[in-house]
């Protein structure tokens, strides 16, 4: 989330610093104080002055983070647990009923709330990590002060130890030659991580406080559990997560109170400083690594199956107190999240492609629409219906009188031939006068030919006849063929 609110508590001070995710900036939070943990109202109030904040922060989500430090417990886990089969059936398990997991009959079952831990160095190796449940009233007044005002507020409760581990990687610079021991010191106890010399982890241990500065038998502590693991000369590695009870771990070690140095009385210890930001307040150990979860890459333990498991597979970033399930029905998870964001831009890229092909196809069908087709009336079909109608009588009735005519002006030609013989009608008289049209009877011809025949009697003068010579019947019967072929 962009807007983050990180609060450490260890039992006898809280840090409470805001983090912006945009700009990874760091800003002091609101103030906490014991009684916004205590009293429902003060808890109220917190959670208005966070959400808030994130508001003018134009955040759309705010999540509060709790590294928890007031306590460190594990618990062995019953023999019978097929881890490799059944893990996430175990962990949803350990959460709803931790006695059907835990074989531990002294650990609080119900005062703490439970985890399980892989250890990625052993097979089948696990251990059950639990914390005080006193924060979860706060945590929930948080969660139901977001659904109120309808401004999600998300929390997650880490385990501080787990996640300072992580530091580890950060801090050893050379090569893995021998086993490590990581000392975790807290106001009220001390976590110890012993790993192999493939920086793998092995085993985690606390040690209680109780009342003390911090743990009055720690190089004993550390000499035995490393014997029965047969971790032979370890290196021991410092963390600095609290400076007073790292004082005292430091007088329990022998070491000499330098940083950075390695001139210690105790050899193969090496205390590392803490980290401060540059700009800003004071920046606990948990919030840098809890905010990036990165290893620096090259370094020897940035490769180990131990602290790649715990990074990408979420193992030191457990929320141990996690809302019911009732209520987590109600909130939607980081998946359906996911899925609703996709959704939400394949629904923008929907309705973009929509939009484009209405306006593509949307100008074809204006264009189409404006065609006077569409705007043809029945009216005007049954007008232009009866008007063929008419049209086609009338040219019935124009070929019918041309078929009469037709021969009628054949005839006529025919009738030419007279006055054309004889140009003076007074120098003939014509008895008889016949015309006959007859097709030719030629065969194997592709056309099929006619043979025309007139035939004239009567009476005119000898100088007449001298005019009929071949030569002018056959331009009169040209022309005449010509006139009744038109």
């Amino acid at each position: 989330m962009d807007f983050q609110v990180h609060i450490r508590t260890d039992g006898n001070r809280f840090d409470c610093l805001v983090y912006h995710r945009r700009n990874s900036d760091w800003v002091k939070g609101p103030i906490f104080e014991e009684a916004t943990l205590t009293h429902e109202d003060k808890a109220q109030e917190f959670a208005d002055r966070v959400i808030e904040w994130a508001k003018d922060a134009e955040a759309k989500s705010a999540g509060i983070v709790l590294h928890f430090a007031e306590d460190f417990a594990t618990a062995e886990l019953r023999p019978n647990l097929d881890l490799d089969r059944n893990l996430v059936a175990i962990r949803e398990e350990i959460d709803r009923d931790p006695k059907a997991c835990i074989a531990d009959n002294s650990a609080s079952i119900e005062e703490n709330s439970w985890r399980i831990l892989r250890y990625p160095g052993l097979e089948s190796g696990a251990t059950a990590i639990g914390v005080s449940r006193r924060w979860s009233p706060f945590l929930e007044t948080m969660r139901k002060a977001g659904a109120e005002r309808n401004f999600p507020v998300v929390t997650q409760t880490l385990s501080s130890p787990l996640v300072a581990l992580l530091s580890l990687a950060d801090f050893k610079k050379d090569g893995l030659s021998k086993p490590l021991v990581a000392i975790l010191p807290y106001a009220r106890f001390t976590v110890m991580g012993f790993l192999n010399r493939e920086g793998n982890l092995l085993l985690l241990r606390s040690i209680q406080h109780r009342g003390q500065r911090g743990p009055g038998n720690l190089r004993q502590v550390i000499s035995a559990t490393a014997a029965s693991l047969e971790l032979i000369d370890p290196e021991i590695h410092l963390i600095p997560t609290d400076p007073a009870s790292e004082q005292r771990a430091v007088e329990e070690l022998g070491m000499v109170p330098q940083f950075g140095s390695r001139e210690q009385e105790m050899p193969g210890v090496f205390r590392h400083a803490g980290v401060i930001s540059v700009s800003g307040p004071s920046l606990p150990l948990e919030f840098r690594v809890a905010t990036t979860l990165e290893i620096a890459p090259g370094t020897p333990l940035g490769g180990s199956r131990t602290f790649t498991t715990f990074r990408d597979d979420g193992w030191v970033t457990q929320d141990f107190l996690s809302s019911s399930a009732e209520a987590s029905e109600v909130y939607p998870t980081r998946a359906e999240m996911r899925l609703l964001r996709t959704t939400k831009i394949f629904r923008t890229i929907l309705f973009l492609g929509a939009s484009f092909s209405l306006i593509y196809f949307g100008k074809d069908i204006v264009k189409m629409v404006g065609q006077p087709e569409w705007s043809y009336k029945e009216q005007e079909g049954l007008n232009l219906k009866q008007r063929q109608m008419m049209l086609g009588m009338e040219k019935n009735r124009i070929e019918f009188w041309d078929n009469l005519l037709d021969d009628r002006s054949r005839a006529w030609s025919a009738m030419e031939l007279l006055p054309r013989l004889v140009k003076d009608p007074k120098e003939i008289a014509i008895r008889s006068f016949g015309y006959t049209a007859a097709p030719s009877n030629l065969s194997g011809q592709a056309k099929l030919g006619l043979v025309k025949e007139w035939k004239i009697s009567g009476l005119t003068r000898p100088q007449e006849l001298e005019k009929l010579t071949r030569e002018n019947v056959t331009a009169i019967f040209n022309e005449i063929a010509a006139r009744s072929e038109e």
